[in-house]
């Protein structure tokens, strides 16, 4: 619309320079073309009419240098205001094509700062909701954590109280066998001082000692004795009872080891059951079948005997070389010549 606008009005201006130069006053001054009139035939009067053709004739030279001059000024100017029209034209057209770049611009960074608006909104809308949550959360661990603190605080009360009680207990209990402790002491050491000075005075008196040789706490001890004589000079002995240490094995065992029989356990035999342990089973295999004492001995004896003799060697690891010389080995005869 802006451009028509100024079309329109530069064609106006146009328009106007155009009438303005055509109805000039000096345009209008100028002689139009008459008609010549014949030449009177009096001499009198072609003498002026002489003088007033050439002044007619220099004025119409001169307006007609006038209006060329005119013309070609109008020519100049109409050339110049044109050129001004194209540039207004292109000056025009440019800041129409810049402004509407910039509304295009302006518009788009509208609807950009829209959408960030949309954005905002939406992410504010999240971080209160997000901020609530965890307010609540912390609002609920706060609770719990008064809750554990009240507990914890009560317990500790009550634990606090229940080891005063334990320590005033403990506190007595402790008084009394320090009390205790303290008489025992005393009487031991009455006891003890009393013993020491009745050898002293036994030594004197048997003359292992001189009397000039008596220590310096004699004279003291027998200056001040003690209050309290001690009844004995040591501790009563208590019958303490043996408890039963001896297994039924063991008589067992004693049986056969007081025969001979039964030696130690040797530990490079593979088995793990010793000559004694299978003494002991093969007795009990013959008590429940209901041998005779006398005869359970020897007979379990003679029974383990075979059973070792016939026993194959097994070896613990048969690929070793050892292993391989042992097994065709003839132990029994070995010191036998061949």
């Amino acid at each position: 619309m802006s451009a028509l606008k100024k079309n329109s009005k530069s064609k106006f201006i146009s328009e106007d320079i155009n009438d303005f130069i055509n109805e000039s006053q000096f345009l209008n001054d100028s002689p139009k073309k008459k008609q010549q009139k014949r030449r009177g035939d009096t001499s009198d009067k072609d003498v002026p009419n002489l003088v007033a053709l050439s002044a007619a004739n220099n004025k119409k030279r001169k307006i007609n240098e006038g209006i060329e001059a005119c013309g070609e000024s109008r020519q100049k100017i109409l050339h110049v205001m044109s050129r001004q029209l194209d540039l207004r034209k292109q000056i025009n057209e440019n800041l129409l094509r810049s402004l509407s770049e910039v509304l295009n611009n302006l518009e788009a960074d509208y609807t950009a700062l829209k959408e960030n608006e949309q954005k905002l909104e939406h992410l504010t809308g999240s971080f209160m909701k997000c901020l609530q949550q965890a307010t609540a959360a912390h609002k609920q661990k706060l609770r719990a954590f008064k809750e554990i603190h009240m507990t914890f605080k009560k317990e500790c009360e009550e634990m606090d109280v229940d080891q005063k009680a334990e320590m005033d207990k403990l506190g007595e209990e402790l008084e009394e066998d320090i009390n205790k402790l303290k008489q025992k002491l005393i009487s031991e050491t009455k006891r003890s001082g009393w013993e020491t000075l009745r050898r002293v005075e036994g030594l004197i008196m048997r003359g292992a000692m001189k009397p000039d040789d008596r220590p310096l706490w004699f004279d003291i001890y027998k200056a001040f004795p003690p209050i309290v004589e001690p009844k004995f000079a040591r501790p009563k002995p208590e019958n303490q009872q043996i408890r039963p240490i001896l297994y039924k094995e063991d008589t067992i065992r004693a049986k056969f080891h007081s025969k001979g029989h039964g030696i130690s356990a040797n530990m490079l035999t593979p088995g793990g059951e010793s000559y004694t342990k299978r003494l002991i089973q093969k007795y009990d295999q013959l008590k429940s079948e209901g041998v005779a004492e006398e005869e359970i001995i020897d007979k379990s004896v003679a029974a383990v005997t075979s059973d070792r003799k016939t026993e194959p060697y097994v070896a613990k690891n048969p690929e070793s070389v050892s292993s391989s010389v042992l097994s065709e080995a003839n132990i029994p005869n070995i010191f036998k010549e061949q």
